[in-house]
């Protein structure tokens, strides 16, 4: 999974104070990221900032992972907004998942964290990354780093791994801390704006429904 670079990074704290990141030509989005072309909302929750001004993450909980076993603990997944792992990029096409631990909140719930570490799983060559995001409100809202929520709990680190699904053989795992889970949390947000078309983005219709073509004299050398 290729982690962002510095420019990337700024787009993150832009997005999340509210501003509109300049364009710079020597960091260009990687073309041909493709979202799909129904329910964004649904799976990518475009109404919502995956950041806000004071740089903590916005992650909405994830339904499944709200069902607790009896005597289980319990840790909540949940996806960040307006964030893609895409399939061109090596990911999984969908939003960028995150861990809450020491979170107790309902399905569909936005919760406010700081991004903490980076899990990834490796299978096959493949890479799935997963963010740790702890609520500011929560359990851990204190600590600075896994391995000191690690200590004040132990076992959660198992239970992070164990989250990707069922032991398979051939699966390893690597932690990184809060720099590498910024950078990644950089890359899926600046990604999915890349590839995200807005109603502002889209050229006006004529009188006739068709799309408005510009009156400029080196238009047809571009195909205008």
């Amino acid at each position: 999974m290729n982690l962002m670079n510095r420019s990337s990074l700024r787009l993150v704290f832009a997005l999340g104070l509210g501003f509109a990141p300049l364009a710079q030509a020597a960091d260009p989005v990687p073309p041909g990221i493709q979202l799909p072309t129904k329910d964004l909302e649904k799976k990518f929750f475009v109404s919502l900032v995956p950041m806000n001004p004071d740089g903590t993450v916005n992650v909405v909980v994830d339904p499944a992972s709200a069902k607790a076993k009896k005597g289980a603990r319990v840790l909540l997944q949940g996806r960040i907004p307006r964030s893609i792992l895409s399939r061109e990029q090596g990911g999984t096409g969908e939003a960028l998942m995150a861990y809450l631990p020491g979170a107790a909140t309902p399905a569909g719930a936005v919760v406010r964290g700081r991004a903490l570490a980076l899990v990834t799983r490796t299978l096959a060559g493949k890479a799935d990354c997963r963010v740790v995001v702890v609520p500011m409100d929560g359990l851990y809202g204190p600590y600075t780093s896994l391995d000191q929520i690690e200590k004040a709990a132990p076992g959660l680190l198992a239970d992070l791994q164990a989250g990707f699904g069922p032991a398979k053989e051939g699966a390893t795992f690597a932690t990184k801390g809060r720099k590498e889970a910024l950078r990644l949390v950089g890359d899926a947000v600046s990604d999915f704006e890349g590839a995200y078309i807005k109603e502002a983005d889209k050229r006006p219709l004529d009188k006739d429904g068709n799309p408005m073509l510009y009156k400029w004299a080196g238009a047809r050398n571009i195909g205008e």
